[in-house]
């Protein structure tokens, strides 16, 4: 129930239909590395069915639209020629605002750093990249 409700959904019958039939709607057009979904999707479930576990990140969509970064487990189960992948995902929302805090806040200190390095240049004649 807890996955049906980060995604937005009312309940688990629902979600699951959904992701079901509609997984595309489900997820963003591209990947956290730029990929396009069609062929990320491709590639994790093939790689899933040669490994016994993969993770890897993932951005869904809310039932309303909203992206939803996850942290996606595919574990293979099943003996040889009837194996199946058994999805967990958890929501990466809070980490990655969290994130994004910890990053504002470094470079929000990135000014002084540079006030050091040029003054460093120009008393050693070394110059930083």
């Amino acid at each position: 129930m807890e996955c049906a409700k980060m995604f937005g959904f009312d309940n688990k019958a629902e979600y699951i239909k959904a992701y079901n039939e509609r997984f595309y709607d489900l997820s963003a057009k591209f990947q956290p590395c730029g990929t396009p979904t069609s062929i990320k999707k491709d590639y994790w479930f093939d790689l899933a069915f040669v490994q016994d576990r993969i993770q890897f990140e993932w951005t869904h969509l809310t039932r309303d639209g909203e992206e939803l970064p996850t942290h996606v487990t595919f574990t293979r189960t099943g003996s040889e020629g009837s194996y199946m992948i058994v999805a967990y995902v958890q929501g990466l929302r809070k980490v990655k605002e969290a994130e994004e805090k910890v990053q504002e806040a470094n470079w929000l200190r990135l000014p002084d750093c540079r006030v050091h390095r040029q003054h460093a240049q120009r008393t050693s004649g070394i110059v930083y990249g």
